[in-house]
């Protein structure tokens, strides 16, 4: 097998996300994201924005981690405190978001083309050794990360590789098949989830396909193929964070040129 990876010249890639997971930051507040913000981070970061957190997640490869109990669990706990923080370029591409367990580092489509992980991945290992170093300067502990993460998130519109549901084999041939027949009932839409191990046990890769629109209720149909890799982080945690994210990229793509169809491929200019 070529240790190339797939390139497109106009891939459908519409965001990416570069993630490291820690062990909590006890101390960590929203103030402490404002000092981060106003002396860590230049002109061009002009907007914070305040959003509940994201849960922690863990990868776990025992048996017992893979399965749950069946049945309807209830629990009743208080709404969270907005403790995320999102700082945003001005021109609302990239943007930085912070708890009290994580940094994330995201590119948005706004217009221009995906600038590739060879340029985006030093931007966020940039921005993430300013952000360890803040956490020094203001005593509240280091960095000790548990898991790697990465999610590129695809948007396929309507109207150039497919124009109803029945068309969808042809863009994604390994998660769709024609749609049921059944007498007096036209096939409308159907999305699911696939999970699969990156073996040996370095990860998983979560793939999610669904049917929606953009914005607005009126706006353009597309399907949305989201890949997220992700993965435990050993003892030395810098060179497993770098070979991680690496791994998380080159998963992706892969799988991702496995998944679509070569008319696609031509339409989205595949030159490797």
């Amino acid at each position: 097998m070529t240790n190339t990876l797939p390139k497109f010249d106009n891939p459908p890639v519409v965001e990416t996300v570069m993630s490291v997971q820690f062990a909590p930051l006890a101390d960590f507040s929203p103030p402490y994201a404002g000092w981060y913000w106003k002396h860590c981070l230049g002109d061009q970061w002009t907007r914070v924005d305040l959003a509940s957190p994201l849960p922690d997640q863990s990868e776990r490869f025992e048996d017992e981690a893979r399965w749950r109990r069946p049945g309807i669990r209830v629990e009743l706990s208080p709404a969270p405190e907005p403790v995320r923080v999102q700082i945003v370029q001005d021109d609302d591409e990239r943007m930085i978001q912070i708890q009290k367990t994580r940094f994330i580092y995201n590119w948005r489509k706004r217009g221009s083309t995906y600038p590739s992980y060879a340029t985006l991945r030093p931007e966020f290992d940039g921005q993430l050794a300013k952000f360890s170093a803040f956490i020094e300067q203001a005593r509240l502990g280091a960095l000790e990360p548990n898991q790697w993460e990465m999610t590129y998130v695809n948007h396929i519109e309507k109207g150039v590789l497919w124009d109803r549901p029945d068309d969808w084999p042809n863009v994604l041939p390994g998660f769709y098949t024609v749609g049921p027949s059944v007498s007096g009932r036209r096939f409308e839409s159907f999305g699911g989830e696939w999970h699969m191990v990156i073996e040996p046990n370095r990860g998983r890769l979560h793939v999610a396909v669904r049917h929606g629109k953009i914005g607005e209720p009126g706006g353009a149909e597309v399907l949305v193929l989201q890949l997220t890799a992700r993965g435990p982080l050993g003892q030395e945690k810098a060179r497993d964070l770098d070979s991680g994210l690496r791994l998380g990229h080159e998963t992706i793509v892969r799988s991702f040129a496995a998944m679509t169809s070569d008319v696609a491929h031509r339409h989205w200019r595949r030159t490797t």
